[in-house]
């Protein structure tokens, strides 16, 4: 979270994208076999974007930003994302 801005979710609704984000992954790992590993997930919403990286079997990156976030920095993300 940037310092200053507000969250647009209340405490208690952060699980749930948590959740969301955990359901979407799984049901991609599904056509691993037929497709290759997911190298990311993005939700694109009205106020947001919200992009999972998933880094290992348990581990995902999950990345908001603006919703007019210019997509060719996604490779930007996946290098940070692959350091951290």
């Amino acid at each position: 979270m940037r310092p200053g801005l507000a969250s647009l979710e209340p405490e208690d609704a952060a699980e749930k994208v948590d959740l969301q984000m955990a359901v979407t992954r799984g049901m991609t790992e599904a056509a691993t076999k037929y497709f290759g590993r997911t190298n990311y997930i993005i939700i694109h919403r009205e106020k947001l974007m919200l992009i999972a990286l998933p880094r290992s079997d348990r581990h995902t990156a999950l990345i908001s930003a603006e919703p007019d976030f210019p997509l060719e920095k996604l490779g930007e993300l996946m290098k940070i994302a692959d350091t951290e």
